[in-house]
């Protein structure tokens, strides 16, 4: 496996267990996983999964349902195979396509 693969791994399964948990998960847990999985991101250079995740936590920290934070886990989940730094328009592309999920 490469180093992509490994980080790549590592970040998916972390919003796995993320999504495993969250019908039972109280908000602060949410937040804290999301912040670990924003941070492991963020460092390991996988700039859409950051991007999604901070959006993520101001959604948790609003009190927004469940069904919308996982749209945004999901939206991770799908980045997590992107790596590197990517332009402003992409990261806009992928909020872009969770507001669209999210108006559904």
């Amino acid at each position: 496996m490469t180093a992509f693969e490994d980080r790549s791994h590592d970040i998916t399964s972390r919003i796995d267990a993320l999504i495993d948990t969250l019908p039972r998960a109280a908000p602060v847990q949410i937040a804290e996983s999301v912040d670990a999985i924003r941070r492991l991101a963020r460092d390991s250079g996988f700039d859409a999964v950051a991007v999604l995740a901070g959006h993520l936590e101001s959604v948790v920290g609003a009190g927004r349902n469940r069904a919308a934070i996982r749209v945004y886990l999901d939206a991770m989940h799908d980045a997590a195979f992107v790596p590197g730094l990517l332009p402003t328009l992409a990261a806009e592309a992928w909020l872009a396509s969770v507001a669209t999920r999210l108006a559904n």
